[in-house]
């Protein structure tokens, strides 16, 4: 191990001295400019060495990705540029439904909920955080919405306290909020994990359980978004999710059944003939196109974005 990273440590610094020769900006300025840039920080060199090793093959592959003209989409040196992309499967049960939801044909070729009020602000909940909390409150912030035209912030620690135990389960949430009497608002409930308080405050929305979307099936999918924000499961482990900028997201290695993220479908398009799904994500708005990713639509349910939608009723 340390013979492999003093020969890592050499043949960087050589780099270095040849880009300096060069005049061109070495990769030493970029990774000292990246660590300010986010504010970047490690407990000692070997951490830093760590990170700069994952930061590198990151680079590389921005550069690469960067230069091809057939992928879509551009990717960035964004703040997890220096982070493995390590993440578990999310269980969920392999529900078919023919539940009608809205004539398709009744549905128009574009939709987006941000531009009706429906959406609420990018959370910032890190990568690795509880962010099936995050967006099934999301998704009943945005039925309220739909219902009674107005947008209020609710309890993401409700949601986790009381119905999501684990962070890798997802089935019957809405059906939990249902039970347990609806959410209390974000201001008054305890901002605490770990036991359920729901009885310490008044719910300020309802739902009746949650639906659905047959499995695959992204005209279904469609009709259903047209009606209501959706939460979907889709397959996040690839670099090219996790340094998205821009362009509509497509991965040929993508898994349509082995999902490990949870993203908030808020609308739907079409762009010089490619169709994709409007997605809002929970890394903030400093991560792809303002917390927001555009996922290739009607292209083999890509990266299992129509395996597992639900939404509240």
């Amino acid at each position: 191990m340390e013979c492999s990273q003093r020969l890592l440590l050499f043949c960087v610094t050589i780099v270095w001295i040849f880009a300096s020769i060069s005049g061109k900006p070495t990769l030493e300025n970029e990774w000292t400019y990246w660590k300010q840039k986010y504010g970047k920080t490690y407990k000692d060199k070997h951490e830093e060495l760590n990170h700069w090793k994952i930061w590198l093959d990151s680079y590389k592959y921005v550069q690469q990705h960067n230069n091809r003209t057939d992928t879509g989409f551009i990717v960035e040196m964004n703040f997890l540029a220096d982070q493995i992309n390590i993440r578990s499967p999310i269980q969920y049960n392999n529900v078919k439904t023919d539940v009608p939801v809205t004539k398709v044909q009744d549905v128009p070729d574009s939709w987006d909920w941000r531009v009706k009020g429906a959406v609420g602000p990018v959370q910032n909940q890190g990568m690795m955080g509880d962010v099936q909390t995050i967006v099934i409150t999301e998704c009943v912030e945005s039925y309220e919405f739909v219902k009674k035209g107005q947008l209020e912030g609710l309890s993401i620690f409700e949601v986790h306290d009381c119905c999501v135990h684990s962070r890798l389960e997802v089935d019957n949430a809405f059906k939990c909020i249902h039970d347990i009497g609806g959410l209390c608002s974000e201001a008054s409930y305890p901002k605490s994990v770990g036991r359920c308080a729901n009885d310490s405050c008044d719910a300020d929305v309802q739902v009746m359980g949650g639906e659905t979307v047959a499995q695959g099936d992204e005209q279904a999918l469609k009709a259903a978004v047209y009606k209501i924000p959706v939460m979907v499961l889709v397959d996040a482990s690839h670099a090219s999710f996790q340094l998205y900028r821009s362009g509509i997201y497509s991965e040929p290695a993508c898994s349509s059944v082995r999902l490990d993220h949870a993203l908030q479908i808020v609308g739907y398009g079409t762009m010089k003939g490619v169709d994709y799904w409007i997605c809002k994500n929970s890394w903030g708005v400093d991560w792809g196109d303002r917390g927001y990713i555009l996922i290739a639509r009607n292209k083999g349910n890509m990266c299992g974005i129509a395996t597992h939608a639900t939404y509240p009723v």
